[in-house]
């Protein structure tokens, strides 16, 4: 076999994510299956190698070369290779999660006092402070149960928490921390979930400190490698928060040392929407960059051949370990190593096969690497780089000029472009499923980012280098702002370009996988074949413009309402053929809106109307008057509008009680005497939005805050604090009619047809 990891390495890697997304029960059964596939293959081998095979076989026509039977023997070495590397992925997995995931599952809500080792510094997230604990040992307090006393006494040896605070706690790595803590369980399981990406990260469990007066650390006794590692980047992050905006800093340690990182909801979903999120994780992008600027920077010594490539290799895994050792970043790392060793022996590395060995590295010893979403896309863009990038970039070459300027001026573009192309198009079918859009800017935002995020790497790396002398550093710091500046406005107006994401949902799952097999089918045809890149360029504008059209043909003439939790409370919009009316804001998510009209491709507001006068209602307009066109802003008849609503360049309108306005082109809103509700007709439903406590009515579709409403209503969606633990975001049967009520962080739709169905959706 040419490329024997390359085989071992994606099969093992398919069935860990494969045993992530259907669960520990069913890779039991996956693992049973493949073993007796893989012995069948083996078995078929040894059947075949026993055959007698003439070096050349008669027929009527002459001599035949046994090109058939070393075709069939190969298949056979392939199957039975490929199956046994996916039976040792489900077998490990199941392993895995019965040692160190499943005795943690059940700790819900259960209070423990827990005594270990901190980690790494804590870090401040989302107006709260996480630190990661090696436990020694849990003990149940005074209290608690028979049940949670035997619990905690089976728990397996030390394990790793993810431990929360409402209160910034001041730890350093190394330190023994005890304390009274609350186990809690990660909001999302399955593949790419919270769980996983916890689970890949070595995090066991999660739980927040309950109780701060138990609370008690004492100083680490001696400091070792990692802790050394850890104040590298503590001090780095340190220097890049005291010398650079917020943001700019954030997004420096996040591409440089790999944290976690605090960019605001907006830049993150910016990311998203532009397919540019692979930009944030430790990769091949960050490796391949910096041994680049590594190979020029030692290429003034005369080091020689191998001395090169040992000193460039050994700086590389120097920067991998400062950033913590990242799952995507071993890949890469891996990767680096193959090819630099073997350009030290003259040898040339074959890239396909190098990365499957890395990934059969990385997941051997962590059968949860997986279901790591940072690694899943660091892996398929890297294998679409090699796969598709020759060949689409000699199918740009033959579009563009063959001599001259032109050629010279068009060169660097088809490569950048080649490289984009290659590496989104192996991304695509983890990106639909995951984030439920298709980044048709992407091959944009790739292009104009990449370049940035080059120069952002190379100032951080120096400013970090020189961190002994802060004079030093600080002309890189500087330069690595302004650029990370750039990139932050960048990726904004390039999320903000009109269809620039379209928002796909489930019903493309299948063309996403056609999309695959015919990428890696044009991907592998003969060098020979001139056109491979063009076909390949053909095949994914075909993909592309089918999903376009089927998204069209999907959403036409449907009506969507829907109603995005907002943290307390909600906001309401109602949409149409790519234009929305939005009748409520509020909460102090006030971006909870803006995600909900992005999501589903909203490229104007014909009106906001603006019921509530609150900071937070204000802040969730501000939100969606930066971001899209809005035609007016509609207040209620005396409401004071206000400079920030003024100064925005939109009419500002009345509401009358009483009178009806157009929400939308052909759908009208009657907003009542008492200005406590909007009612509406869409798609043969009648709809009322019930803003403050009002009268008795009725309807077949009521959104309302008020539990103890007096309209009656066939389906009710109820956004109230007091209710939300009570249907846990479920359908439950109240006073009348069905309820229910958003899911935190996520939005309930309603979609009207127009012949008076309602088909009921959630989205995060």
């Amino acid at each position: 076999m040419s490329r024997p990891f390359a085989l071992l390495g994606f099969s093992l890697f398919a069935a860990l994510a494969l045993s992530a997304w259907t669960g520990p029960d069913a890779a039991k059964i996956l693992a049973l299956v493949c073993l007796g596939l893989a012995l069948c293959g083996f078995f078929a081998q040894l059947a075949w190698g026993r055959a007698r095979v003439p070096s050349v076989c008669e027929s009527v026509d002459g001599p035949r070369p046994r090109s058939s039977f070393l075709f069939r023997q190969r298949l056979l070495q392939g199957a039975a290779l490929g199956f046994t590397a996916a039976f040792l992925g489900f077998a490990l997995f199941t392993a895995a999660w019965q040692l160190r995931s499943a005795p943690y599952r059940n700790l819900k809500d259960v209070e423990a006092r827990v005594q270990g080792t901190v980690v790494d510094y804590p870090q401040e997230l989302y107006q709260r402070c996480y630190v990661v604990l090696r436990v020694d040992k849990a003990a149940p307090v005074a209290e608690a149960s028979a049940q949670v006393k035997e619990l905690l006494r089976d728990l397996p040896g030390p394990f790793t928490l993810r431990l929360s605070s409402v209160l910034p706690l001041a730890l350093s790595p190394g330190d023994t921390l005890e304390c009274t803590v609350t186990f809690t369980e990660f909001s999302q399981t399955g593949l790419y979930s919270t769980l996983s990406r916890r689970l890949a990260s070595g995090v066991q469990a999660g739980a927040y400190l309950s109780d701060f007066s138990s609370l008690s650390s004492a100083p680490a006794a001696q400091t070792d490698l990692s802790q050394l590692l850890a104040q590298v980047r503590r001090r780095a992050a340190r220097v890049f928060s005291q010398h650079l905006p917020r943001q700019e800093a954030s997004l420096l340690q996040t591409i440089l040392l790999g944290t976690e990182n605090d960019l605001t909801e907006a830049s993150t979903a910016d990311f998203q929407r532009t397919g540019t999120t692979h930009l944030l994780v430790i990769s091949g992008l960050h490796f391949t960059t910096l041994a680049a600027f590594l190979g020029l920077l030692f290429g003034v010594f005369p080091l020689g051949r191998v001395g090169k490539n040992l000193l460039i290799l050994l700086t590389l895994l120097a920067f991998l370990a400062v950033t913590g050792f990242p799952v995507s970043g071993q890949r890469a790392a891996w990767m680096q190593v193959l090819f630099y060793l073997s350009g030290c022996f003259g040898r040339r590395s074959d890239g396909v096969n190098s990365l499957g060995f890395a990934v059969f590295c990385i997941c051997l010893p962590d059968p949860f690497a997986g279901g790591d979403l940072g690694f899943a896309l660091s892996v398929m863009a890297t294998l679409g780089l090699q796969v598709l990038y020759a060949p689409v970039s000699r199918g740009l070459g033959y579009l563009g000029p063959k001599k001259g300027l032109g050629r010279a001026l068009w060169h660097p573009v088809a490569e950048s472009l080649a490289i984009t192309l290659a590496a989104t198009a192996f991304t695509l079918p983890i990106q639909i499923p995951v984030f439920g859009t298709l980044p048709l800017v992407a091959p944009l935002a790739n292009l104009v980012l990449i370049f940035p995020c080059s120069l952002l790497l190379y100032a951080g790396f120096l400013s970090v280098l020189c961190l002994p002398v802060t004079g030093l550093s600080l002309p890189f710091l500087f330069c690595g702002g302004w650029v990370a500046r750039f990139v932050l406005w960048a990726v904004g107006e390039l999320a903000r370009l009109p269809y620039g994401s379209l928002s796909l949902g489930q019903d493309t799952g299948l063309l996403t996988v056609g999309v695959l097999l015919l990428l890696v089918f044009f991907g592998s045809l003969p060098r020979r074949t001139k056109a491979r890149g063009l076909l390949t360029g053909l095949a994914m504008a075909v993909a592309l413009g089918a999903s376009v059209g089927l998204h069209q043909l999907r959403w036409a003439g449907v009506t969507t309402l829907g109603v995005a939790e907002a943290g307390g409370s909600s906001c309401v919009v109602v949409i149409r053929d790519g234009s929305a009316g939005v009748l409520s804001l509020g909460g102090y998510n006030d971006s909870s809106g803006l995600y909900l009209l992005q999501a589903h491709n909203v490229s104007q507001v014909e009106t906001l109307f603006l019921p509530a006068q609150d900071g937070e209602a204000r802040l969730c307009a501000q939100r969606i008057l930066e971001n899209l066109p809005v035609e007016r802003i509609l207040l209620p008849q005396g409401a004071y509008a206000g400079k920030d609503l003024e100064d925005q360049g939109v009419p500002v309108e009345r509401a009358r009680p009483g009178e009806s306005f157009q929400l939308l082109p052909g759908l009208e809103a009657v907003y009542s005497q008492d200005g406590a509700r909007l009612s509406f007709t869409a798609g043969g439903v009648d709809v009322i939005v019930e803003l403050a406590p009002s009268g008795p009515g009725e309807c077949q579709v009521l959104v309302t805050q008020q539990r103890d409403t007096q309209i009656n209503s066939s389906f009710t969606v109820l956004q109230a604090d007091g209710i939300m633990g009570e249907t846990g975001g479920e359908e439950a049967e109240l006073r009348s009619g069905r309820y229910v009520s958003p899911p935190e962080q996520s939005s309930l739709c309603l979609d009207f047809s127009g012949d008076g169905q309602i088909q009921i959706r959630r989205e995060n």
